[in-house]
């Protein structure tokens, strides 16, 4: 499902990439940070450091201060080493003066402090140059991720409305016809309507991840972005298993803390077959149905409410960990389920 044409970015902010002239380059003083300059520079945009600044008399927070004044944007390097304390300072600095900021995280450094900050991050692996190009890509795609001043509201993702109602009933008028490209150009249109910061089409290679999303007032809560994965059709408890174990792999090397299976029809409950508190399903009636009145955001959130929250009960009616992961015998709880696609 990944040969759809998906427009990446709302219109209505340009991107970092055509503004960007100049990036500060925040790294632990060892780190080799040619490969990261080398593809900012092949984009245009100029890269420094504060050492690299001719400002005599001057303190370490004025040298800062300064480089910090003239960037663009900001790009910190972390690694698992405590040479890294420092550059969690001055990625601090940086939001702290409004910057648009991204992290690049590599080796075994932890993307834990990340999740909640509001500052999107990407793993990479110096030794492969095609990784890293994919996260400087979205570095200069993102739309811009520093503070607005504390006056303006921060914009969010809003319900559809009349426009859930159109997508839904496109999707029915396919049926059981409609093709995995089709279904991926739905469900993107409908991400895009509601707002998110950017949808970011994934790597073809990658079959348990079809494209990532930003959202700026999902940070909080989940951290940014959200992994999703589309599938037509979930024949049996076997597609189940491999859908959701290969949505989770594309998390763990992507380093995405929560993930979205949207899938078009099912002959089993999925809401009960899985239970891994980080992936989320939902067939893509229910999801359109959802965006008429909630934003993309909330729906999320709800969406992990719901799995956490059932997670919790069935523990709590005694369900070990390896029998919480299998088929639930327990009842659906009131569930209105949606009618299947072409039933």
């Amino acid at each position: 499902m990944n040969k759809a044409i998906i427009d990446k970015t709302n219109t209505a902010e340009k991107p970092v990439a055509e503004r960007a002239k100049s990036a500060f380059i925040s790294a632990p003083q060892y780190l080799d940070t040619s490969a990261v300059r080398k593809e900012l520079e092949n984009r245009g945009v100029t890269v420094f450091s504060p050492d690299e600044l001719d400002l005599p008399g001057r303190n370490r927070s004025e040298f800062l201060q300064e480089a910090m004044q003239r960037a663009d944007l900001v790009v910190a390097i972390v690694d698992s080493t405590t040479a890294s304390n420092f550059v969690f300072f001055e990625a601090g600095f940086a939001q702290a003066m409004r910057k648009p900021t991204f992290v690049l995280l590599t080796g075994d450094a932890s993307s834990t402090p990340w999740l909640s900050s509001g500052i999107p991050y990407f793993r990479f692996d110096p030794e492969k140059s095609t990784g890293l190009d994919f996260g400087i890509s979205q570095i200069l795609a993102i739309a811009h991720h520093g503070k607005k001043p504390l006056s303006q509201p921060t914009k969010r993702t809003h319900p559809l409305g009349d426009q859930a109602i159109d997508l839904l009933h496109q999707l029915h008028e396919m049926g059981g016809t409609i093709a995995s490209e089709q279904l991926e150009t739905l469900i993107a249109a409908a991400i895009r309507a509601s707002g998110v910061a950017n949808v970011s089409e994934a790597n073809g290679t990658d079959r348990g991840l079809d494209f990532a999303v930003w959202a700026e007032d999902l940070s909080p809560w989940l951290g940014n972005p959200i992994a999703v994965q589309l599938r037509l059709n979930i024949r049996n408890t076997a597609d189940a298993a491999q859908a959701i174990r290969e949505l989770a792999q594309a998390m763990t090397r992507s380093d995405i803390a929560w993930g979205v299976l949207i899938y078009l029809t099912a002959t089993i409950d999925l809401d009960h077959f899985v239970c891994m508190p980080n992936v989320l399903v939902v067939s893509a009636e229910r999801f359109l149905e959802g965006l008429q009145h909630a934003s993309f955001a909330d729906l999320v959130r709800r969406l992990r409410h719901q799995r956490i929250h059932g997670c919790f009960l069935k523990r709590s009616l005694g369900f070990t960990r390896q029998e919480v992961g299998a088929i639930d015998p327990s009842p659906n709880l009131g569930r209105k389920r949606a009618k299947p696609i072409g039933a």
